[in-house]
Parts: C-alpha cells; structure tokens; sequence
C-alpha cells in the first residue's frame, strides 16, 4: 500500500478489549481438552503476561448509560439492585446481581451484574504487574447497551449527573480514562446528544488529572451517506475525546447490502482491509481529525453456516479457529476476506454445562482477521496517518502460554496481539 500524499505516516498505538466476564483469576468452567481452562475463557494469570504491552487495556464493564445519567449492569436499567454506584453516586453500590458460573475466590466472585464485578476484578488486577503501567480504559456501553447512552444528553443535568458517575468510577477503580463503546441498535444516532455528554464527561474526567483520556467508539457506517448519522456523532464529538475508534470488523447487518465502488468490494467485509480504510475515509471525508481515529481487529469468527443468520449472537473465538485450521493443516492461514468455511466442530461461547460446550451447526463462516491481516492494517492505518488500532477481544486471541513460537506465527501465545506489535514496531 503506498502512502497517500501529503499525509504523515502514523506510527498507531495499540489497544485491545476484554470483556469483564472473561477475566478471571482461573480458568474457564468448560475446559476444551487440549488445553483446559483457556477456550472459551483465557486464564487471567495468561491475560496478565500481555497486559503490560499493551498501549492501552479496555475493561468492558457490561454497563450502560440510561436516560436519568446513572449507570446500570446490562439491561437491568431502572432497577435500583444494577446500580454500579450509590445513591449518592460517590462509591460502589451495595450489590451482588445475579450469580453466574459460581464462586472463584474472596478476591474475584464470579457475579454477573453487580458492583462486586468490578471492584472484585479490579482489585485482582491491581495486584497484578500490568497496573504499574496505568493503562486500563473503562468501557462503557456496548452492542444492546447504546440504546439509552445519548438520551443522557437529552439536557446539561442528566449530561452532568452521567459524567459525574463515570469520574466517580475511573476515580475508584484507578482507571486512566473512559472509552464511551456507541451501539445504538436499530435507532439513528443523535450528534448533538452525544456531543454534549462527551462534552461534559470529558471536563469531570480530565478535572481529576488531565492526561486521563476520553474515547468514542462506533460502528462504521453502512455508506458514504451514512443515514444513521454515526460520521455526524463522531465529528460533533471530536472537540471532546481524544480518540475515535471505528469498529472496522463484521457488521451482520450488511449482509445483503450491494457492493460499493470503488473496487467492487462486498459491504459485509468490515474485516478486510480494504473495506476498513474504506470506512475509515467515510470519517475522514466527513472532517473528523485524523490524529484521533482508530482502526478496529477482530479477535473472533461467526459459527453459522446461513449468512441469513449471521448475527452478533453466534461469536466464536480466534483461539478455536486457529486449532481447527491447525488440525486441518492450514499453518499460517491466509483470510483476505476475512472469511474462512470449514466443517468444523463449532465452540460455544458461553456455555452452561459440558453437554453444549461444542454444538451445531458444524459448518462455519468465520469472520475475523489473521496474522497476515493484521500486518496490511496496521500499515494501512499508518498509510492514513491515524492514531491507534485496536482489537475486541483479548480473551479471543490464541492462546497457549506454553507456545515458544514467535510472534507472527499463528500458533504463537497472543498470535493476533503479537502480529499488531511487531507490525507496529517495523512500521
């Protein structure tokens, strides 16, 4: 890829996600055989060798906004019980949620939906080498937890009392800023709501210490017209956050969607490369600064065989793609499409019990990225002169603390972790 003229080549930090119920300080419930406790779920004492290499950690905290400014856990919005805080808003709330998956240690329960949640893992966290580094990001929002986010910004009250909320939180948790993950799912997005909470969480978080940092994140848009105004959330927002992720991975919504020019490439390819520096210029185009945008990796794949059904409620892990393409003798797998079909068996990722660890459909469409598209984004994103890419999500990767393979080998320990470093580093 050629750099484009008059355009400084970037050299992009690099952030990866986690989901808060996918770090523990043991391993999965429902081990896979070969490598047990790290499929689905990657043992935290793992997680925690990475961490320190990281530019920055995103800690999704399964919360939301809701349109009175408080934080809740989940979809419970309106139940006093998922409150992260108080009352007051000044600490964590006294509550436990509902159990899921049983009881870990005094240090880190495992409740689902509960202030203990957090503070649990936060505090195992802290305890770990990776919080010398400062660099953990508190993610708010999310996929089905957008839906309420910009009616907090409905009046300069409810902005304050939501921006209050989150300072409070990074404040007891030791984050080092907030990232505001905007999803809004079936509705059009509302600029100057968005504008204005940002607005106003970035003066409560940077109040507290002004290298503390403010990011958006967002679902690209499905064309250059964009009339679910997510390009106009983000421009509005700019002068607020410091940075903008675009989620440049699958979008099952555009599924069917016709190709668009230039290249005659399908809209469903958010992996790709080229589709992502494609949604990547829609933000540009628009006038987003590009100093702050960020170029989204996915760490996982789709385990459906219909395209009709390929939605966000059949993920599957990198760490299981990467053993059946190994078991199947691809190597160094190569996706330029982001897509893989195998017959497979299929992980899933949330199991309740041994029986439905693995179940059908057995054959797949996977849509994620490789080692190989890793290396095209990250030179891409440099090519753009953007600031960061980043991955969702770090449990996903592969994962095998035994692997003495180097970075750039798909079998590697962190392959996709890896691959962006050492494309970042040779940059």
């Amino acid at each position: 890829m050629s750099v484009t003229t008059g355009i400084t080549p970037s050299t992009p930090e690099f952030g990866a996600y986690i989901d808060l119920y996918q770090y523990r300080n043991n391993g999965g419930v429902y081990p896979d055989g070969e490598y047990p406790g790290f499929n689905p779920n990657m043992r935290a004492a793992n997680i925690n060798k990475i961490l320190p290499s990281l530019d920055k950690f995103y800690f999704f905290l399964e919360a939301q906004i809701h349109d009175d400014g408080k934080l809740y856990f989940g979809t419970n919005v309106d139940n006093q019980a998922a409150l992260v805080l108080n009352a007051a808003g000044t600490s964590w709330a006294d509550n436990t949620g509902s159990i899921s998956g049983g009881w870990v240690s005094d240090t880190n329960p495992d409740y689902a939906y509960s202030a203990y949640a957090i503070k649990n893992s936060i505090y195992y966290l802290s305890q770990q080498s990776a919080w010398s580094t400062k660099n953990l990001m508190l993610s708010i929002g999310g996929y089905y937890l957008s839906q309420t986010m910009d009616q907090a910004g409905n009046s300069a009250a409810l902005a304050q009392t939501a921006a209050d909320q989150i300072a409070t939180l990074v404040q007891i948790t030791g984050a080092v800023g907030v990232d505001l993950d905007y999803e809004p799912v079936g509705q059009t997005c509302i600029p100057a709501n968005m504008a204005l909470l940002c607005q106003k969480i970035q003066t409560a978080v940077k109040a507290l210490d002004p290298t503390y940092e403010i990011h958006l994140t967002i679902i690209p848009p499905l064309s250059q017209d964009d009339p679910d105004l997510k390009t106009d959330t983000a421009l509005a927002c700019d002068a607020y956050v410091d940075q903008i992720n675009v989620m440049t991975y699958d979008d099952p919504n555009t599924i069917d969607q016709p190709p668009y020019q230039p290249g005659n490439i399908p809209v469903f390819n958010h992996t790709g490369v080229s589709r992502s520096v494609q949604s990547i210029q829609w933000f540009l185009d628009k006038g987003v600064t590009r100093e702050k945008l960020g170029m989204g990796i996915a760490a996982y794949g789709r385990n459906t065989a219909n395209g009709q059904a390929f939605t966000p409620n059949n993920p599957t892990p990198y760490d299981q793609i990467v053993r059946v393409a190994g078991s199947s003798g691809v190597v160094a797998p190569e996706f330029q499409l982001g897509r893989l079909n195998a017959a497979v068996p299929i992980v899933n990722p949330n199991p309740t019990s041994p029986n439905d660890f693995y179940h059908n459909p057995t054959t797949a469409i996977w849509g994620f990225d490789s080692v190989e598209t890793i290396a095209d984004k990250v030179q891409a994103s440099s090519n753009l002169g953007i600031r960061a890419v980043f991955m969702w999500q770090l449990s996903n990767d592969y994962s095998n603390p035994d692997s003495v393979l180097p970075a750039g080998n798909p079998l590697a320990n962190f392959a996709l972790v890896k691959a962006a470093q050492v494309a970042i580093a040779t940059l």
